[in-house]
């Protein structure tokens, strides 16, 4: 540095000597000055590097004392002033650096975003105007200022500068799409088509302003005139899965449903139509298959078609899988829950969706290894612990059940729904190995929990009235829960059953008989229930029937043959 100002000094004396004043040993020329001024902000952008900001900022004020048409310092204040969020200052700096500068492009982008971004809107677009002015030939800047008005909902003024660009440029997608947005969105119908019609003209292989011109024809009731703008399309590219998924549409709002459905199916089979907007026709499909029986029958066919389309996509497996879940259609939805799992295993919800499959198949075995797999990916996960023991408990491993289920209650925060399945769980299982105390003992949690459980109040009671115990309680809680979920034979089997207990068993009878009408004429514990109530009734010639209707039914009691032997009632 010393060395710098030896040499402006001499250089100051040698100017002075060939003078013809007088001169002062201290006065510097503005040549020098500037030099000066540019080594200190050199000096200012290298402390600026180094993060520097304090020292940064002093050098640059200085350099705008000693030269004070020094844009480029305003410039470098105006940043560091923005990053440091000192707005006010940023604003100052960079307004003087555009009245040093006013045709550096980047001091005018710096002024309209710090501007915009401040909410000073009308500053913004005098920025704007400012350099539309001094570069009246740059389009991207005229797009950039058009969209400025979009933001702020000036449209008129956005289709002013659109058309201006149009002049210069010609049609372009960016431009002329914007216009056709603008019109649409005013409702200016025929303005918004002119757009349209023009960029077809322009780019008549871009099927979606095809599309878009359609749209405004179907929305105005001109379906016809949508039908010819889609065979327009379909001359240039035949057979395009867009252009005949609108064909198809048009075909569903005429009612036509044998052209719409065979379109459709089409258009989900062309490998060329993307997976998300397969998945999206396939959900809408899904949707309406719930309201209308037709349609559903179609839906599963378009199911098979996409499966073939795209035979391994995991968003088109999910949307099937969901489907036949929906449908209570389990063996189709596992068969594509685990093509799934065969590219995405770190997918908790399907391997879950799985496990419901295999539980609703009754397939324990496979339930019972795909939850083992299942929890070797997801150990922290408690409802696989209470699939695991649902598993184990249909398998008839009760104890391997019970350690299962409690080491995933131990799991269960801040969800009381799987906690109560938690509890009624182990209460079913605790009951088939006999541990009453603790059977009971879950069942009460569950039901301090949910006390309106109407499978748990109809379960517990009935456990209860096969031991003949708390017949009282087992009572009101088999009452209460056939208020709860009314009509339902099973339920009306347990209130039945704890009234037979109590040897009122003209009541008991009124209740079996209900259960009988409300589906238990195919249980076969019911219809025993039922001959037992009319062998204390002493209709015993009834009882017998019912019991021999029994014999040939699933589920009956150890005490069945022996009764039917020996013609009556043994417990």
């Amino acid at each position: 540095m010393r060395n710098y100002i030896i040499i402006i000094i001499a250089g100051i004396l040698l100017s002075c000597k060939s003078s013809e004043k007088g001169f002062s040993l201290f006065s510097v020329s503005t040549e020098e000055q500037e030099l000066i001024s540019d080594a200190l902000f050199i000096k200012a952008i290298n402390e600026k590097n180094n993060s520097n900001y304090d020292k940064t900022i002093h050098l640059l004020e200085n350099v705008i004392k000693s030269s004070q048409s020094h844009d480029a310092a305003h410039y470098e204040l105006a940043n560091i002033y923005q990053a440091t969020k000192n707005y006010q200052k940023a604003l100052k700096h960079i307004d003087q650096a555009v009245v040093l500068d006013p045709k550096n492009k980047w001091y005018l982008k710096f002024q309209i975003d710090l501007t915009k971004s401040l909410g000073l809107y009308k500053q913004t677009e005098i920025s704007y105007h400012l350099r539309r002015k001094n570069f009246p030939n740059n389009p991207t800047f005229d797009i950039e200022f058009s969209d400025f008005y979009i933001q702020s909902k000036q449209y008129e003024k956005a289709l002013s500068l659109y058309k201006s660009i149009e002049k210069k440029i010609g049609v372009s997608e960016e431009v002329n799409r914007n216009k056709y947005i603008i019109h649409n969105q005013l409702g200016e119908v025929e303005k918004a088509e002119a757009e349209l019609k023009k960029l077809i003209h322009t780019f008549p292989s871009k099927m979606r302003y095809y599309i878009l011109l359609g749209d405004i024809k179907m929305q105005n009731l001109d379906k016809e005139g949508a039908l010819q703008i889609y065979q327009d399309a379909l001359e240039i590219k035949p057979n395009d899965p867009y252009i005949l998924a609108e064909v198809a549409h048009y075909y569903f709002v005429k009612m036509d449903l044998e052209k719409s459905f065979s379109t459709y199916e089409q258009v989900i089979g062309d490998k060329g139509f993307g997976t998300k907007d397969r998945v999206d026709l396939l959900t809408r499909f899904s949707r309406l298959s719930l309201l209308d029986n037709n349609v559903d029958k179609q839906t599963a066919k378009y199911m098979q078609i996409a499966g073939k389309a795209e035979p391994y996509s995991p968003s088109v497996n999910t949307i099937i899988a969901e489907y036949y879940f929906k449908s209570q259609k389990y063996n189709l939805a596992k068969k594509h829950y685990k093509i799934i799992l065969e590219s995405k295993q770190n997918s908790f919800l399907i391997w879950r969706q799985l496990l419901m499959c295999n539980y609703n198949l009754s397939e324990f075995e496979e339930m019972n290894t795909n939850t083992e797999n299942a929890l070797s990916l997801f150990p922290t996960q408690p409802e696989l612990y209470l699939y695991f023991g649902l598993a184990k408990s249909q398998l008839k491993r009760y104890r391997e059940a019970i350690v299962h289920l409690q080491n995933g209650l131990e799991l269960v925060i801040d969800n009381n729904n799987l906690l109560i399945e938690f509890q009624s769980s182990l209460g079913d299982a605790y009951h088939t190995i006999e541990n009453h105390k603790e059977s009971d003992r879950y069942f009460e949690l569950t039901l301090k929990g949910d006390p309106d459980n109407y499978f748990v109040l109809n379960n517990y009671a009935y456990y209860l009235s096969e031991r003949k115990e708390k017949l009282e309680l087992a009572k009101k809680m088999s009452e209460r829960a056939n208020e709860l979920n009314p009509n339902e034979g099973s339920f009306e089997d347990t209130y039945g059953w704890i009234l037979f207990q109590l040897k009122e068993y003209d009541k008991a009878l009124i209740w079996m008989t209900k259960a009988i009408k409300d589906g238990g004429a195919k249980s076969g514990i019911i219809n025993e229930h039922l001959g037992d109530v009319y062998y204390f009734l002493n209709q015993k010639i009834k009882a017998l029937n019912y019991w021999n209707t029994a014999i040939n039914l699933p589920n009956v009691s150890e005490f069945l043959q022996e009764k039917i032997r020996l013609k009556k009632y043994v417990n």
